[in-house]
């Protein structure tokens, strides 16, 4: 994510990049192991991580990592309760650092699959302060880091800008096989504190500057390339022609962090569908220009359908083939890939399952355990 920064220079803290994500991995080092709460002394952290100065591992742990002396989430007194602009120390806040303070100069990792997130929030909070633009640098390094993961899977990707009946579009990753041409399109945006603390608006937000805005781009390659056939992607000067050649479409979404069951494929279908004859409006004026962005997007949306199935009454299933899954789980569908074929067989492997566990990365190891029982059953058989 932070690929063209220089990680060993100082930031005006004092601290790099590269010393803080030292005193991280021995936080989640000492952590990963042990559910429940970790307690670590500064002490302990000094002596692991001795390459980095005795006060820059101070100034890193108290005003990077750590929450104030006063606690985390004070002033939280209902769901909704997150902190703004005008409140920015009240409310729920836990998430956003990993550790508390204990006494003297100790630490509390409360459990590590919930404070690990938080490593992240905390040091990307950190940098914007440093970086104009960091929201956006970051959603271009992630495109470069998805694209040097799957080529060191031997899946082929492309991407690049494209003109088609003097309409322009960009497309971020597309992957072919034999049978399928995928479309993925990548959009940073997280689900910010509001919309976890249960705001509907808020909520509605990210999905729109997520879900919407990366369904709605993708939907466009698709139109476009059912309509002329073809796309040429120019990269860099580099040209690569995307033939249809009667093969299948999917779409799919990325998020930089989950969304939790937001990404499961049933709710994404009801989701698409419940929205496409809707049209939201809100009383907050601040808010009204964004969802001016939401109805735009939607539009889109009906506006693909009708090119895509033209003069149809009724559509059958029009959202089967769209995605919305995270980075994190992008990684983990690339576990075991040796070639674009394997990639769209690992995607497959839960296209057509529902198990009922909103859940992604269950539905994932649950149908590859299957495969092993299966793998075992008929080598047994064979023996026999």
């Amino acid at each position: 994510m932070l690929d063209w920064l220089a990680l060993d220079e100082p930031t005006s803290a004092g601290w790099s990049i590269e010393q803080a994500l030292v005193v991280i991995d021995y936080l989640i080092n000492v952590s990963c192991s042990v559910r429940g709460p970790v307690f670590v002394d500064e002490i302990d952290i000094r002596r692991a991580c001795s390459v980095v100065p005795r006060e820059t591992v101070e100034k890193i742990l108290n005003e990077v990592l750590s929450h104030p002396i006063s606690g985390a989430n004070r002033n939280f007194s209902h769901p909704t309760d997150a902190p703004t602009p005008d409140t920015p120390k009240s409310g729920h806040d836990f998430f956003l650092r990993p550790l508390l303070r204990s006494s003297g100069r100790g630490y509390i990792i409360l459990d590590c699959s919930v404070c690990a997130p938080a490593y992240l929030e905390a040091l990307l909070s950190a940098l914007r302060l440093e970086v104009n633009g960091l929201d956006d640098k970051v959603g271009l390094a992630v495109e470069r880091f998805l694209k040097a993961e799957m080529a060191s899977h031997g899946v082929a990707v492309a991407g690049g800008d494209y003109d088609s009946a003097g309409e322009h579009g960009e497309c971020d990753l597309v992957i072919e096989t034999a049978e399928a041409i995928i479309f993925a399109e990548v959009k940073k945006k997280p689900l910010t504190r509001k919309a976890k603390a249960g705001s509907d608006a808020a909520l509605l937000l990210d999905l729109a500057g997520s879900l919407l805005a990366a369904q709605a781009q993708a939907g466009w390659h698709e139109v476009r390339l059912r309509r002329d056939g073809y796309l040429e992607l120019d990269c860099e000067g580099d040209t690569k022609r995307i033939a249809l050649s009667g093969r299948e479409i999917e779409r799919v979404a990325i998020s930089l962090l989950d969304f939790g069951g937001f990404q499961d494929r049933v709710l994404l279908k009801q989701f698409l569908e419940g929205t496409m004859n809707a049209e939201f409006i809100v009383d907050d004026v601040k808010l009204s220009k964004k969802f001016k962005e939401i109805n735009g997007a939607l539009a889109e949306i009906r506006d693909q359908l009708a090119m895509l199935h033209p003069g149809e009454a009724t559509i059958n299933q029009p959202f089967f083939h769209c995605w919305f899954i995270s980075v994190p789980q992008f990684l983990v569908l690339l576990d075991g890939v040796t070639d674009s074929a394997g990639f769209k067989s690992a995607l497959w492997s839960s296209r057509h399952i529902v198990t009922g566990s909103s859940d992604l990365y269950f539905d994932l190891s649950y149908m590859r355990r299957l495969k092993r029982q299966a793998h075992t059953e008929t080598a047994s058989l064979t023996v026999v």
